[in-house]
């Protein structure tokens, strides 16, 4: 009897990897249709540049088109709220930058989506420095 319990014990176990084998393989492959990539920002700036080299990179890893999409306006908060809106199936990411996910926040009462509660951060693509200059009698 003991021997009979091990046994179907094993069994149990081997068809449970075998059902999780097979539900892996039966998922689509990511990605199956073009990568939006929306910059927060008007075309032309540093944004806009980086995320159009990134784009032109990771087109042919991805196997699928990435395509650039400039929804400039507030700060950067009318790019970040339409990806913040989108379906959060990894075909919409978003170009953030500190303007979208810390000054803004800082800045303004009401933001109109939550930079930590609203993205999942995937890579840092690049990092910029910032002054701020004042006469010298200012200071």
């Amino acid at each position: 009897m003991r021997n009979r319990n091990h046994l179907l014990r094993h069994l149990l176990a081997c068809a449970a990897g075998m059902l999780c084998i097979l539900t892996v393989h039966a998922r689509p492959r990511y990605p199956e249709r073009a990568i939006r990539v929306v910059i927060p920002f008007a075309p032309g700036g540093n944004t806009d540049l980086l995320g159009r080299r990134y784009a032109a990179k990771l087109t042919p890893l991805a196997g699928q088109q990435v395509i650039i999409d400039n929804k400039g306006g507030a700060g950067g908060n009318i790019g970040a709220l339409e990806v913040a809106r989108a379906r959060p199936d990894g075909y919409t990411l978003l170009i953030g930058t500190s303007s979208t996910h810390a000054l803004n926040p800082l800045m303004m009462e009401a933001m109109p989506y939550d930079p930590l509660k609203d993205f999942t951060a995937v890579s840092v693509l690049g990092v910029s420095h910032m002054v701020i200059a004042v006469h010298p009698t200012i200071a």
